[in-house]
């Protein structure tokens, strides 16, 4: 990727995403550093990714050698700007606060070097209006799936002067660290991912307020039909078996009948008043009083890991 010996990269927040981002460079052999400005929260990102290498080394995802090796490469600090001068690759996984990233992407463009690659894990922000950077053609969004670790998609998505040099380091950094990135041309909100689950979302959330299907039911109907596809067969692909034509007759006569409310669904707002958001407050439309939080997520995580190594099988 044209990076000195170091091959040294920045992150800037250590939360959620921020720390299994850093985990995946670290296996992939590079040096990082990972900053927040809050220790408790790097004491926290540090046990996770232990607990994260376990569990891979578990799936046979790396091997122990890499258990051993991850850690040392990655240097844990409260600020990012002593990093920055150094530092080949960014990645900012901040709160999505324009103020906050406004200023970190300044500093950034000021204490890095012009070469430096600046990457946001956004996943609705446009950066490239709200946190310009001096030489713009280096800043680009690199928007890693949650849990970073496990799941293989990168979206990168391409502001108005970001260039095709950048672009295509970036596809080789993905390349490296094992993930398919997939390409936006231009900032659009929400992106792919984000655009077709709330599309989805909206349709799912329509038929539970009409009455017209319990929310297990429609949940049952996506895993038991889309769910065993769409690892092998996206969306488009699928007309190509079913009928082009067919799809085109289809979209005729349902597309005006679907639901176009620009405001979210009646169940997402019921759920919110009844402040039963799910996993974090031990209920949504199940129970998870009996799990923590870092419980429910490991089980779950696991279970994405049995689905790769499942389709590793049927991709071959």
């Amino acid at each position: 990727m044209g990076m000195g010996k170091g091959r040294e990269i920045l992150l800037v927040g250590a939360g959620t995403m921020g720390a299994p981002i850093a985990q995946v460079y670290a296996s992939a052999g590079y040096q990082v550093t990972l900053t927040d400005i809050n220790p408790e929260v790097l004491r926290r990102a540090e046990a996770r990714i232990a607990s994260n290498l376990k569990t891979l080394a578990e799936f046979g995802e790396i091997d122990e050698q890499a258990v051993k090796e991850t850690p040392g490469r990655i240097t844990y600090a409260a600020d990012y700007r002593e990093a920055a001068p150094r530092a080949d690759l960014v990645v900012e996984t901040v709160t999505e606060n324009p103020d906050l990233k406004r200023e970190i992407f300044a500093e950034l463009g000021r204490l890095c070097s012009p070469q430096a690659i600046l990457t946001s894990n956004t996943s609705a922000m446009n950066i490239f209006d709200a946190a310009p950077v001096s030489h713009p053609e280096r800043q680009i969004i690199f928007h890693w799936c949650t849990p970073a670790h496990i799941m293989p998609l990168v979206e990168l998505v391409m502001g108005p002067a970001t260039s095709v040099e950048t672009l295509q380091k970036c596809q080789a950094i993905a390349a490296e660290l094992g993930k398919q990135a997939v390409v936006v041309r231009q900032y659009i909100p929400g992106f792919i991912i984000n655009r077709l689950s709330a599309a989805m979302a909206r349709e799912a959330g329509y038929m539970v307020g009409k009455g017209w299907a319990s929310p297990e039911d429609i949940d049952t109907a996506i895993c038991n039909t889309f769910g065993l596809r769409y690892g092998f067969e996206g969306h488009l692909e699928l007309f190509d078996y079913i009928g082009w034509d067919v799809a085109y007759l289809v979209g005729a006569f349902l597309n005006p009948l679907l639901c176009s409310d620009p405001t979210p669904a009646d169940l997402a707002r019921q759920m919110v008043e009844k402040n039963t958001l799910g996993v974090k407050t031990g209920r949504g439309l199940k129970d998870y009083h009996h799990l923590t939080p870092e419980q429910a997520e490991e089980i779950r995580q696991r279970k994405i890991l049995k689905m790769k190594k499942a389709l590793q099988d049927i991709r071959a």
